[in-house]
């Protein structure tokens, strides 16, 4: 019928399929097909696992957006060509269809599931410090490759283990990085190109001086405070 609007499923509720949903949901019949019943924006994840509260800001949902749509909080297992199939059995026929499904993430289905996950990938201190559960700074690690192996290949990763080696020099040109490392003061410089430089020397002088080559400005360092309890014994 001449006027009436077109039917449109959006498969998918990440970045892509929301922010389509949003922008056409008063132009359309539309319907939101998606195993949660949120959005979550997904570069906030790192901040919110340290900082729960900010998980209220970046994990939203799709009614809270999707005022003149439908949502179904299902999966699509078939489609033909005038029609989807959902996990449930529904079948929700449409005039245009959009995947929009990107990468699969094993997730909460409800918002206040995620929020509770955050709670429990952590472990705050009674002074406020954030640690991960296993008390280990190799779980940080951990979380860093799992996302770059779970981005498929976003990101280059490649490892090389020099050790009993010092970095000499450091430079920057072209976007890229250039070491300058030896094993002993005498022996001759060997070099190594790299993307990102990550300084993690601690108060070792050299890490300073690399950072000063680098162009940093550096500021005296100063104790870091930690909080201690007493117990103050009364005679």
């Amino acid at each position: 019928m001449e006027g009436e609007k077109r039917r449109v499923v959006i498969i998918g509720g990440g970045v892509a399929g929301s922010l389509l949903a949003k922008s056409i949901q008063f132009n359309s019949n539309l319907t939101l097909i998606d195993e949660k019943e949120y959005f979550e924006i997904p570069w906030a994840r790192w901040r919110a696992m340290v900082d729960p509260s900010f998980g209220e800001r970046s994990v939203i949902n799709h009614r809270d957006y999707l005022s003149n749509g439908r949502i179904v909080a299902s999966s699509a297992i078939d489609i033909t060509e005038t029609e989807d199939l959902t996990a449930e059995g529904r079948l929700i026929p449409y005039d245009y269809l959009i995947i929009a499904i990107g990468h699969i993430d094993s997730v909460p289905k409800t918002r206040t599931e995620m929020l509770n996950q955050y709670q429990k990938e952590q472990n705050v201190e009674e002074d406020g410090r954030v640690f991960p559960v296993s008390n280990s700074s190799s779980t940080i690690i951990d979380c860093l490759m799992s996302e770059a192996n779970r981005t498929g290949g976003a990101y280059s990763l490649s490892s090389v283990v020099q050790t009993g080696k010092i970095v000499r020099m450091a430079s920057a040109n072209g976007g890229k990085f250039l070491l300058g490392i030896r094993k002993q003061t005498t022996s001759p410089l060997e070099y190594l190109e790299a993307e990102y430089l990550l300084i993690a020397s601690g108060n070792n002088s050299q890490g300073f001086s690399l950072a000063s080559q680098l162009g940093h400005s550096i500021i005296d360092s100063v104790p870091s405070l930690f909080t201690f309890k007493t117990v103050r014994i009364h005679s």
